[in-house]
């Protein structure tokens, strides 16, 4: 018997699977005929089995729901939710065996999860609006060439998007060591009418309370340059 309908969509340049399920209480029965707690350890869960958008609220009280793109090895996503247990934190993440390691480094805590999913992809269908607190977007894949910028997946609407899905006063952290990237993601900003209050600068790990990451750690050892952008989202004037 097939427990959830399904249907394939083309939806922000991917394609995405969209499952439907009638309530949270026939989901919380699947999973029990799976002998699977609803309420078990974050790492348990599959991406695949929740409905979209998900209430996060529901698997886990929180202070504030932290989202990262590309986790990589996993070291920001580690660090932060160890510091910081009142906090939710939900990474995306590719690459199987990046995920896997990310995963290890995630065992000694339970408010951290990464998947392995296309980000960018799944963020406008897992998450409801006004949900995201934060959002890093550490070192992603810069689509270098020429033929490969139609790739880049940091767009206006993108970011009208996750401006949708983040809360008022949460912020999104973009950083890169390709200076052709950054060019390419301050005109994307510039052409967005979603309200993102922008500050720039060059980055330093240390400065934002964050570990330095492998690919920081390689890129410094090749004598690159690292500038971020950090949006803000403009706080509702509604008293």
């Amino acid at each position: 018997m097939k427990t959830f309908s399904s249907v394939t969509v083309k939806k922000h340049k991917y394609l995405v699977k969209i499952r439907f399920v009638r309530s949270y209480n026939h989901l919380r029965g699947v999973l029990r005929r799976f002998k699977f707690n609803y309420n078990h350890k974050l790492a348990k869960l599959d991406i695949h089995a929740l409905p979209y958008p998900t209430d996060w609220q529901k698997l886990r009280r929180y202070k504030r729901l932290v989202v990262e793109i590309g986790s990589g090895h996993g070291e920001l996503i580690a660090d932060l939710s160890q510091k910081r247990p009142d906090d939710l934190f939900i990474g995306f993440e590719i690459i199987s065996k990046f995920m896997r390691m990310g995963m290890r480094r995630l065992s000694s805590v339970d408010n951290a999860r990464i998947f392995k999913a296309e980000a960018y992809g799944i963020i406008p269908l897992i998450f409801a609006d006004e949900t995201i607190d934060e959002t890093y977007i550490l070192f992603p894949d810069p689509w270098h060439k020429r033929r490969h910028h139609k790739r880049r997946p940091l767009t206006t609407e993108w970011f009208s998007i996750l401006h949708k899905k983040t809360t008022s006063g949460g912020s999104f952290l973009f950083v890169t060591d390709w200076e052709d990237y950054y060019d390419f993601v301050s005109a994307q900003l510039e052409t967005c009418d979603a309200g993102w209050d922008i500050k720039t600068g060059e980055y330093k790990p240390e400065s934002f309370g964050l570990p330095q990451t492998h690919y920081y750690k390689k890129w410094l050892k090749l004598g690159r340059n690292f500038r971020y952008i950090l949006g803000r989202k403009r706080q509702s004037n509604i008293s």
